[in-house]
């Protein structure tokens, strides 16, 4: 299973709304729903991965034990970070971009 702490939640609905109000290149809301979607999509198939990778970057350590690296554009990076149990549930605890990620 998957499960999202608050904070996750949080950080999807902060990507949701940065990006339709990104001045660059505001999008649509329903082109940003379907964004965030995807990227729900991802996070809910952790659990079936054979692999996970530990975290590497300084920030990532602050939040979980493994990551996993979404690329969705090739100027954008998606780092879902999340822990596991010893039942292999998944829990993603934060899900930042790669312009969030210095180390």
């Amino acid at each position: 299973m998957v499960y999202y702490k608050q904070s996750a939640y949080y950080d999807l609905n902060d990507i949701f709304y940065g990006l339709i109000m990104w001045p660059k290149h505001p999008l649509a809301p329903e082109h940003a729903m379907h964004y965030v979607d995807d990227l729900e999509e991802i996070c809910n198939t952790l659990d079936s991965k054979k692999y996970h990778q530990r975290t590497t970057y300084d920030i990532h350590k602050k939040y979980g034990d493994y990551v996993h690296k979404y690329k969705r554009t090739s100027n954008t990076c998606w780092y879902i970070i999340y822990n596991k149990d010893m039942f292999d549930n998944v829990f993603i605890e934060r899900i930042m971009s790669n312009y969030l990620t210095i180390n």
